[in-house]
């Protein structure tokens, strides 16, 4: 979990719309169950709770869809996501301040897109499960945990309301990369 560090800039607000970005290959099965689950359980409530707002926060996946099971590939097409596909340079992609989520029910191991998200000063917005192995992951210090992907829609709204807190969890975040997932922080 050791990344180089990126150039990011924490000095200027968010602007503009954020991104809703799920980063990784939808053949690994943390990342297909977890996507699956967000887009039949979350996606659509928010959708509709930030028209309802007059907001907007586009759904971006970052990663290998060209495998994707084809119920799974159908349900990506209806929310109208923007999917990447494999991104060399995740500086292109991964924006500071954009929401990162991992709607990942299960406690199975650590979460290394945590480490890259934090880097990149990216929002994370995680069921608790997924990320159990870290403690250095700090509800409404560093991200944003929660018990179930049926909690996801009124988080998310709540963080596109508020630029503010998304830059505030985005610094932190970028703090505990620097504390947490640079190889001089790891050495020891």
């Amino acid at each position: 979990q050791v990344y180089e560090p990126v150039e990011v800039d924490l000095s200027s607000p968010p602007s503009g719309a954020p991104r809703i970005v799920h980063l990784g290959s939808l053949e690994t099965t943390s990342n297909r169950v977890g996507l699956t689950a967000y887009l039949d359980r979350a996606h659509a409530e928010v959708c509709e709770r930030l028209a309802r707002a007059g907001l907007e926060a586009p759904l971006y996946v970052v990663g290998d869809v060209s495998r994707a099971r084809p119920d799974l590939a159908e349900k990506l097409s209806a929310a109208c996501a923007t999917c990447t596909g494999f991104v060399h340079d995740l500086r292109t992609v991964l924006r500071p301040f954009d929401l990162q989520i991992i709607p990942y029910e299960y406690s199975t191991g650590m979460r290394t897109k945590v480490a890259l998200a934090f880097n990149h000063a990216q929002v994370v917005v995680s069921t608790r499960a997924a990320v159990a192995g870290m403690p250095e992951m700090e509800h409404g210090a560093n991200c944003v945990l929660l018990p179930s992907v049926a909690e996801f829609p009124a988080a998310i709204e709540e963080l596109v309301r508020s630029p503010e807190k998304r830059r505030d969890l985005g610094v932190n975040a970028r703090a505990t990369y620097e504390r947490c997932y640079r190889l001089e922080a790891q050495l020891d």
